[in-house]
């Protein structure tokens, strides 16, 4: 059913660091994502991922404000980590208030909704099923829609990735924004032997 894709790497980029430019990361997450299906893929299952993650941490204690406590500092330690890996950019922020946020309040609802019948370790459960359904889904659009692949990278996929593939929506939609960002990425797609990148033009 799958194809095997074909493994490259583009060294001169990072996956993940705090100590390069974002660009650099953006550059190489944009060349390893060609496909548009691929970003649909991520974009939503990476949501779900978090999702996941926030809705386990629900069940951390049995009292409804130690809950929320454990559940904000979760979601104020991914915050603070994506606005400084972005830089303070408004990528960041935007992730943050527009989908960071939104995802904590839908977990805390959820958890308030089902705890009269979901016992902690049920929401745990639940919670880490759909982290790691959403993170199998992924590897799935990846075999299906990639002509080839990176070695795995565990900090860019589990926690630079769901940023990383917002800000994708606005350097796809507005490539002449960002042109600089995607003359890296051709290039070294085409040093690979691999071709120009799938861009949404405007």
């Amino acid at each position: 059913m799958f194809t095997q894709p074909l493994l490259r790497t583009v060294p001169r980029y990072e996956t993940f660091s705090l100590t390069h430019t974002f660009d650099r990361c953006i550059i190489y997450h944009l060349i390893y994502h060609n496909s548009i299906k691929l970003h649909i893929n991520h974009l939503l299952l990476l949501h779900f991922y978090i999702f996941g993650i926030f809705f386990a941490t629900t069940a951390a204690s049995s009292t409804e404000n130690n809950v929320i406590n454990v559940l904000v500092t979760v979601a104020a330690l991914l915050s603070i980590f994506e606005i400084i890996f972005t830089r303070c950019n408004l990528y960041g922020v935007s992730h943050v208030i527009f989908v960071i946020v939104p995802l904590v309040v839908a977990a805390h609802y959820l958890n308030e909704t089902t705890r009269t019948y979901l016992t902690s370790y049920e929401t745990v459960g639940i919670g880490l099923g759909i982290a790691l359904c959403s993170l199998l889904l992924q590897i799935a659009g990846h075999k299906l829609w990639e002509d080839f692949q990176a070695n795995a990278a565990v900090t860019h996929g589990l926690i630079a990735a769901p940023v990383l593939e917002w800000t994708c929506i606005f350097v796809r939609y507005y490539p002449s924004l960002n042109r600089k960002i995607w003359d890296e990425v051709d290039n070294a797609r085409q040093e690979a032997g691999i071709g120009r990148l799938t861009i949404i033009e405007e």
